[in-house]
């Protein structure tokens, strides 16, 4: 792990901008291939996505804004 942490470490802000946005394509892509998963995306509340959302950003936001 610690060998893993150097290496995340040598990535810059474009690395990292990368790698999101490589994710957003393959969820994209799973979507569009996976009619099962569309269906179920299809039938989710907007406002539960929403809830994740937000959920998953509450520690990456507390980190950069409020820690000293």
């Amino acid at each position: 792990m610690k060998r893993f942490n150097q290496k995340i470490k040598k990535l810059d802000f474009w690395d990292v901008q990368l790698v999101k946005l490589a994710a957003i394509a393959f969820t994209l892509f799973v979507l569009r291939i996976w009619s099962g998963a569309m269906n179920f995306i299809n039938r989710v509340d907007w406002k539960l996505l929403l809830l994740i959302f937000v959920i998953l950003c509450i520690r990456p936001f507390v980190r950069i804004w409020c820690k000293k």
